[in-house]
């Protein structure tokens, strides 16, 4: 099953339990998935994904606000983001479980 084609993850495989969300614009040049990690640094106004370059310089930001994706976005659009709640995430480093911890969003 080497050649099998992975569908994109949904609100259903990502999300457990949503409390708070967003309705916010995504800043990105590529396609993004349902559970990507995101961060803003304008209030929540906009949101950028979270990645291996950018991850220790966004978690010493004490002006980031993170949340993960509730959509499927081809580019940049606005997007449900979820601010408050439980996800299920693979594959993520622990140093960005905590600082999503610590705003409330758990991961399992």
């Amino acid at each position: 099953m080497q050649n099998q084609i992975q569908k994109p993850k949904t609100y259903d495989d990502v999300v457990v339990d949503k409390i708070l969300g967003v309705n916010a614009k995504i800043q990105t040049s590529k396609p993004l998935e349902c559970g990507v990690v995101l961060f803003s640094i304008n209030g929540g106004e906009s949101f950028t994904e979270v990645t291996s370059d950018n991850q220790t310089a966004t978690i010493a930001n004490n002006a980031a606000v993170f949340g993960v994706l509730c959509d499927n976005v081809s580019q940049s659009e606005s997007a449900n983001v979820l601010v408050l709640g439980e996800v299920k995430l693979d594959d993520i480093a622990s140093e960005l479980k905590i600082a999503l911890f610590k705003q409330k969003i758990i991961v399992r």
